[in-house]
């Protein structure tokens, strides 16, 4: 249990989110959730998050803007971006995000946050991490 952590989790679909929230729990992490980045943005600034885990394709403002929007307003809170789409490593770069994955491996996806949070994603031998 890692007991570290508290992470906001931007999703709009349910049975993702279902998944991610089970996994985290799991791994002892606390969370948040927000079905767009307007609600996220709310959450970011009403209490201290230590991780922005996003999908790219939300209603709205979408997840790359959410993370560009983040790190102008709160740079303290690490940021990973989700997407199946193929150029989601160049999304990720683009707006700044501190790693990047594929939606659907919740493993990979509790291993890339504990590796985020203690600020060695890029060294993740998954190449997870772009810094």
């Amino acid at each position: 249990m890692h007991h570290a952590g508290h992470i906001l989790i931007v999703e709009d679909d349910a049975d993702q989110m279902q998944l991610y929230t089970m996994a985290l729990a799991a791994a002892g992490y606390r969370y948040v959730t927000a079905e767009d980045a307007e609600t996220a943005l709310i959450h970011l600034a009403a209490a201290r998050f230590d991780l922005l885990l996003t999908d790219l394709m939300l209603p709205g403002i979408h997840g790359d803007a959410l993370i560009n929007a983040a790190r102008d307003r709160f740079p303290e809170v690490k940021t990973i971006l989700m997407s199946n789409r193929d150029n989601v490593r160049d999304i990720a770069i683009a707006c700044g995000a501190d790693a990047c994955l594929p939606k659907g491996d919740l493993k990979r996806m509790v291993a890339l946050v504990g590796m985020v949070l203690r600020g060695d994603a890029g060294k993740s031998a998954g190449g997870d991490g772009h810094r």
